[in-house]
């Protein structure tokens, strides 16, 4: 059985085999993508980062599932864990007087993890800004207590702790003095708890605060008091 035809489609099948599935690409090694997205000049000089760089200028790199930043990435794989509420400073941005810093700076791109070193973020902000007042424009002082970093346009910016907390608190005043302000005013009271009329000779307004009280109610307080002294003698 068979003949010209049967033979030429059992070649056809033959050469497009079913049985084989394409093979899967290999895993490449994180250590090899990540230094792949470098560029490394002479020894001691900067890893100038090539992947995904964020608006501040700083450089991204997607990790076991997540986008982590570059620097930090580089110090924890070839240097050795973050200590908790450390900061990564570049010492080649430290050591470059002539970089005015920004989302510009090429320092901020640098992976090499001989550059990186921990420290707090007020030691950070204190090299970057070596020439700044040491107190506020209220006098409080910029010392570790009291300094507070914050990140704006991607420069790191000191702010007062004392004065922040004293602008939060006028900002809720005003936010209560302006609720007040919108609720419709009491009506005042005709009577005292007691039934005794608001008016004429029997209301007495308290000068320092504007209150009004009854004059009957306070004439009964005194006698009141007055019975216990006397008891009391």
């Amino acid at each position: 059985m068979g003949g010209p035809g049967a033979i030429a489609l059992a070649r056809d099948l033959t050469d497009y085999p079913t049985s084989q599935e394409p093979a899967m690409p290999k895993r490449i090694p994180i250590r090899t993508r990540f230094l792949g997205k470098t560029s490394r000049g002479s020894e001691g000089c900067c890893w100038q980062w090539t992947g995904q760089v964020t608006k501040a200028g700083y450089a991204r790199f997607s990790a076991y599932g997540q986008s982590v930043a570059a620097h930090r990435f580089s110090y924890e794989h070839f240097v050795g864990p973050i200590p908790p509420g450390m900061t990564i400073e570049h010492r080649c941005h430290t050591a470059d007087q002539a970089c005015v810093g920004g989302p510009t700076c090429l320092h901020r791109r640098c992976v090499n993890p001989a550059h990186l070193i921990p420290m707090s973020a007020a030691e950070n902000t204190s090299l970057a800004f070596p020439a700044r007042k040491t107190h506020c424009k209220a006098g409080h002082p910029f010392d570790e207590t009291n300094t507070v970093i914050v990140v704006e346009a991607g420069n790191a910016k000191r702010r007062c702790r004392k004065c922040q907390y004293r602008r939060k608190n006028e900002h809720r005043a005003r936010g209560r003095a302006a609720a007040r302000a919108a609720r419709p005013a009491k009506a005042k009271p005709t009577h005292c708890r007691y039934g005794h009329p608001y008016g004429g000779a029997n209301l007495y307004v308290v000068p320092s605060s504007g209150a009004w009280q009854c004059r009957a109610c306070n004439k009964a307080t005194e006698e009141r008091r007055r019975a216990r002294r006397a008891a009391a003698a």
